[in-house]
């Protein structure tokens, strides 16, 4: 999808362009609605992007990418219980789609629902065992939860693939700091989308 990748290059007006194209070209198309969703996502045009993404599912209920992708949205909107109900929506049609645990773990962890957390972003770390960011936010969360031998672990083997890669570094340091605090306050720090006031969110998620 050339909107997609478009947007994926940070090439956002072209992205957006592109993807209202193919809307108007297509309307009842639900990947197309679904795709110019996330572009907007990313422009941080939530309203329009909420729109989008429902008139996907008008189109098609079973649609588990616009489900995933509103789950993002509310994510980004603060509202991590109808994040995490559109994402566990999108794992129940599509069990496989790695971005849904991944995005649904983030949630929880939101929602201080550690154990819960643990257990999408586990899955979704077998799902795509060579994604570093979907690894580094598996062993950011094993850390804030006191697993530090597993935490580590898992950040050697990111630097193992990718010694560059600095999210690992700040993963390893963080790891002392994290397991003195109480997981309330490590949830807090890790959560997506959460109002201006919370603790800072390491840049690891966001």
């Amino acid at each position: 999808n050339l909107g997609l990748e478009l947007n994926r290059l940070g090439r956002e007006a072209e992205s957006l362009a592109e993807l209202q194209a193919a809307v108007a070209a297509n309307p009842n198309f639900p990947d197309a609605r679904s795709a110019l969703g996330f572009a907007l996502i990313n422009a941080r045009r939530m309203p329009e992007a909420i729109e989008s993404l429902n008139t996907a599912l008008a189109l098609e209920p079973n649609h588990a990418a616009a489900l995933n992708n509103l789950g993002i949205a509310y994510m980004r909107l603060g509202d991590l219980p109808k994040a995490i109900d559109h994402l566990q929506q999108a794992i129940q049609i599509a069990p496989n789609l790695a971005d849904a645990h991944h995005n649904l773990g983030r949630a929880l962890a939101g929602s201080g629902r550690i154990d819960e957390a643990l257990k999408e972003l586990q899955a979704a770390a077998a799902l795509v065992p060579h994604d570093l960011g979907v690894l580094n936010d598996f062993a950011m969360l094993l850390a804030a939860n006191g697993q530090r031998p597993q935490a580590i672990e898992l950040t050697q083997r990111i630097l193992e693939n990718r010694p560059d890669y600095a999210a690992a570094f700040a993963c390893a340091a963080e790891a002392e700091r994290l397991l003195d605090q109480s997981q309330h306050r490590l949830a807090e720090a890790i959560a997506p989308g959460l109002p201006a006031g919370t603790s800072p969110v390491p840049a690891t998620w966001s």
